[in-house]
């Protein structure tokens, strides 16, 4: 790839700082000098105030006592904020609706002037978050913030003030990254787009991508493979934007490790290679010799090429003994040189076995050659030895 996806910001621990909740406080009748009683009962009563808010002029209207806002009351702050709800000894106090001059609604719990318990906000599009509040600060909930601070959005869970479970976390120039959050972190299956077209889908490990996933750069080359700590690691394969495969093989910290062996549209050892596993059954016989049995005994295998030439595969052995034949199969891997054709086998987990009496059902390692058959044409053969020295044959026929 022309350019490498790295990793998300270096940090996601947002503070999840309300936007000037902190409620200024309030002033009360008994401020004679910058207020004005303009109708009904300013000190114990139902009454209208007028006066002078750091935040503006401002008009309050509802319950008085002992010259202060309580109960059920409006307070309007010009170009400022406006509250309906609840007030206790001159302050927001109990359940009201907050609109901040940006068009944003809170409804909720208030205490002491400050956003405090169970609520909601609306934002002016429409979007909504419902959770628990303290100090002013979102805590737990669902739905979607805003950020004034970095003009970043997130809309899903939260838990503790940090991103949990299922959300998206959208930056100021509309790169967007999505997926199951662990304590502010990307963790598990997510994705990264951008507006210039780039884009990340797979496993991402403390919001770096990290296991098995599929990077598109703005230029559209493609990244298929194994990343670890946010780079290409392990074994993966690039293609150009038309599709071509460009390298595959492995990969340490974004760098191909091997690229002049490794496979390649540009390198006919990739091509010969994939010609002859392109059948990837292979049957054949194995020289067997025991106390018991003398003779063959019939095998299959199946052979998976993996881009670095490495495979993996299955073993499968029929014998006939005393008239009846038994079967085993097993896992397999192993590697295969494609400069010298030289390919080796070893034996992984059994999968299967039928029960003979007295028998150890288990082909050990084998080393053979791979080349093309001189009677079927198109097609191949391996033959070699196992490590016991026994001989084996297969062919793709």
């Amino acid at each position: 790839m022309k350019k490498t996806i790295t990793s998300i910001a270096a940090c996601l621990l947002i503070c999840i700082a309300a936007k000037a909740q902190q409620i200024p406080d309030n002033n009360s009748a008994d401020d004679k000098d910058k207020s004005t009683c303009v109708s009904g009962n300013c000190k114990n009563g139902i009454g209208t105030l007028e006066f002078s808010h750091p935040d503006g002029p401002a008009t309050y209207k509802g319950n008085f006592k002992d010259g202060k806002f309580n109960g059920q009351g409006t307070l309007v702050v010009k170009a400022s904020f406006k509250y309906a709800g609840s007030f206790k000894d001159g302050e927001m106090n109990g359940r009201g609706v907050y609109t901040f001059a940006s068009g944003e609604v809170y409804t909720g719990e208030m205490k002491k002037g400050v956003i405090e318990g169970s609520g909601s906000s609306v934002l002016p599009n429409g979007k909504k978050f419902t959770g628990t509040y303290s100090k002013g600060h979102v805590v737990n909930g669902k739905g979607y913030l805003f950020y004034t601070s970095d003009s970043t959005s997130y809309e899903g869970s939260l838990v503790n003030g940090k991103f949990n479970g299922i959300g998206t976390w959208t930056l100021v120039h509309g790169e967007k990254f999505s997926g199951n959050w662990v304590d502010g972190e990307l963790n598990g299956i997510g994705k990264y787009t951008s507006p210039d077209g780039s884009k990340y889908n797979g496993n991402f490990k403390d919001s770096k991508m990290d296991g098995y996933g599929v990077a598109t750069d703005e230029l559209g080359w493609v990244y298929k493979g194994n990343w670890a700590n946010g780079m290409r690691n392990g074994t993966g394969s690039s293609y150009d934007p038309k599709g071509n495969l460009n390298y595959s093989g492995e990969w340490s910290n974004g760098e191909m490790t091997n690229p002049e062996k490794a496979a390649s549209y540009k390198n006919s050892l990739w091509e010969t290679a994939r010609l002859m596993f392109s059948r990837v059954t292979f049957k054949g016989w194995q020289k067997v010799v025991t106390d018991e049995i003398s003779g063959a005994v019939g095998i299959t295998d199946e052979f998976h090429l993996n881009s670095d030439y490495s495979f993996y595969g299955t073993d499968e052995y029929i014998i006939d003994y005393l008239g009846q034949k038994y079967r085993t199969k097993q896992k397999i891997e192993g590697t295969f040189d494609p400069v010298t054709h030289m390919i080796h086998i070893s034996p992984r987990d059994v999968i299967y076995h039928d029960k003979i009496e007295g028998v150890t059902w288990m082909r050990g390692a084998c080393d053979g050659i791979l080349y093309p058959s001189n009677s079927h044409p198109g097609h191949y053969i391996i033959k070699g030895k196992s490590m016991s020295g026994s001989d084996f044959e297969e062919n793709d026929y």
